[in-house]
């Protein structure tokens, strides 16, 4: 995105990593257990930015995957129309050549987490500004899981 902003860049660094320790790493290990070891070894960086979508600007995201193990996409506001999220398979998995797509809208105040390998896609805004503040968990230094760790699901 050519219009957001790295928030480490402006001194977020350790709230960004108190927020990954206390509440995204547990609650993604808890939520995909194939994907993040029970201590969240998986979830042990944070690296956070700003993105905005706005008319004359960006409008939206093309399909991708993101270089984390696990992301929290909030959608911070404003006000916008349109833009909703799609998600399909998991990369480097059986599910990668899914053309199925799951659609989610995203409203203010609203956090989605999901893994980092998720295709996915922000589908343009029509009208407004949306701002999302993304933080993406890795393994320190930056190591993204591409496999499952073999630990079975509690479901």
């Amino acid at each position: 995105n050519r219009f957001g902003l790295i928030l480490s860049n402006l001194g977020f660094a350790p709230l960004l990593q108190a927020v990954m320790g206390e509440y995204i790493a547990p609650l993604a290990a808890a939520l995909f257990p194939e994907w993040v070891q029970e201590n969240g070894e998986e979830c042990q960086e944070a690296y956070g930015f700003i993105v905005r979508y706005s008319m004359g600007e960006d409008l939206g995201l093309a399909e991708h995957t993101d270089t984390s193990n696990v992301t929290l996409n909030l959608c911070l506001g404003t006000n916008f129309s349109a833009g909703n999220l799609y998600f399909k398979g998991i990369r480097c998995t059986d599910s990668a050549q899914q053309e199925e797509k799951y659609e989610v809208s995203h409203r203010p105040g609203e956090a989605l987490l999901h893994l980092g390998g998720h295709i996915h896609c922000a589908k343009p805004i029509e009208s407004g500004t949306r701002i999302n503040c993304i933080i993406w968990a890795t393994r320190p230094p930056g190591i993204v899981r591409i496999q499952p760790t073999g630990r079975n699901s509690q479901n």
